[in-house]
C-alpha cells in the first residue's frame, strides 16, 4: 500500500529552530518525529511513501534517504513553491496510485491504527475518509458533523464552538484513486476547500473516529507537550 506525506510547510511558528532544520525532523523523545510517522505507516501495511517537500528539502532527503533504513521505499515530490495541502496531486501520475492509499499531514504526530482506518474506508466505499478525534476545547478548530459515518458539515469560528459535535480532523486521510477525477484545474490546491466540501455534498466523504494520541506539532507549546506525553498513556 502507498502513502503520501504532505511536508512542504515552512514551520514559521517554530523559528528560529526551523531556520536550519526542517520542522518534520525536530526531535520528540530523542528522534525526529517524522520517523514515528513512517513507523506507524509501515506497521499499518504501507511499504511505499511519497513525501511532498519544499523548504529545506535537501536536508529532509539527506536524513531519510530512499527509506531503506526504515524498511520502506521513499519517493520525493519537490514543491518549488507552496502548493497548498493538495498541490502534490499535480506532481504525481494518476497511474501511480491504484485503489486506496493513505494521505497525511506531516505536521501531525499520531499513533492511529492505519490498518483499521483503511478497513473502515474500504467498507464504506467512499472517495475520501478523514480521521477524526473528539476534543474538549474546539476553539480555533474547524468542527466536523456526521450523519452516520458520512461527513455532513464543516463548521468554523463561533458556529464550531457552539456545535454539538466535538470532532476535528487530525490530518490523516484515506483516498480512493477516483479522487483525481475531482481535482480542480489549478496549481495550488486546498484539500479542505477544493475537495472535501465537494465530496461531502455528493455523499462521498466519510469520517473515522479514533481515540489515538495526536499532536499537531506547529508551536513550541505543542512540541513541548509531545515530548512530555508521547506514548506515555
Amino acid at each position: 500500500m502507498k502513502a503520501v506525506i504532505i511536508a512542504g510547510g515552512l514551520g514559521t511558528r517554530l523559528r528560529p529552530v526551523t531556520y536550519e532544520m526542517p520542522k518534520h525532523l525536530i526531535p520528540v523523545q530523542g528522534k525526529p518525529f517524522l520517523e514515528y510517522t513512517i513507523e506507524t505507516l509501515k506497521k499499518g501495511g504501507v511499504d511505499e511513501i511519497y513525501i511532498s517537500i519544499g523548504y529545506l528539502a535537501d536536508k529532509l532527503k539527506a536524513h531519510l534517504g530512499d527509506g531503506g533504513k526504515f524498511g520502506v521505499k521513499i519517493h520525493y515530490l519537490i514543491e518549488d513553491k507552496p502548493l497548498g495541502t493538495g498541490g502534490w496531486m499535480n506532481l504525481v501520475g494518476r497511474n501511480d496510485f491504484k485503489g486506496d492509499f493513505v494521505v497525511l499531514n506531516g505536521d501531525d504526530l499520531c499513533d492511529i491504527d492505519i490498518a483499521s482506518f483503511v478497513a473502515f474506508h474500504k467498507k464504506n466505499k467512499g472517495l475520501m475518509t478523514i480521521a477524526l478525534k473528539e476534543i474538549d476545547n474546539v476553539k480555533g478548530f474547524g468542527v466536523i458533523e456526521l450523519e452516520g459515518d458520512k461527513i455532513s458539515r464543516f463548521l468554523y469560528g463561533q458556529d464550531a464552538e457552539n456545535a454539538a459535535s466535538k470532532c476535528v480532523s487530525i490530518g490523516y486521510y484515506v483516498f480512493n484513486e477516483k479522487i483525481f477525477d475531482f481535482l480542480p484545474d489549478k496549481e495550488v490546491v486546498s484539500l479542505e476547500n477544493d475537495l472535501q466540501k465537494v465530496l461531502a455534498e455528493k455523499g462521498l466523504l466519510y469520517g473515522f473516529k479514533t481515540d489515538a494520541q495526536w499532536f499537531g506539532i506547529g508551536t513550541f507549546e505543542i512540541w513541548e507537550r509531545a515530548i512530555k506525553e508521547w506514548r506515555k498513556k
